[in-house]
């Protein structure tokens, strides 16, 4: 006897967490300031350009070094004797 085709079952969707608004913001103004908000359309209007990063600097040349001297070393006294 053959069986008679099943339907598929959708697969179970979680609901997802409500993200938990914050609080309102209450703030205790002092009575001689006034809270100003801009306007969001003047804040679209402004259009926020990044400047391109500065281009690196050159690479410092380096000068030659001096070529080392092949005679024999010396020594020098810097300070006089005392006389006997």
């Amino acid at each position: 006897m053959p069986r008679a085709a099943e339907a598929p079952v959708p697969p179970a969707v979680e609901p997802q967490a409500a993200v938990p608004q914050p609080a309102p913001l209450k703030l205790d103004w002092p009575g001689d300031l006034v809270q100003i908000e801009t306007d969001p359309h003047k804040a679209r209007e402004v259009v926020v350009v990044e400047e391109a990063p500065p281009a690196p600097r050159a690479r410092r040349v380096r000068p030659a070094p001096q070529p080392l001297a092949n005679e024999p070393l010396v020594q020098v006294e810097t300070h006089t004797r005392e006389s006997v």
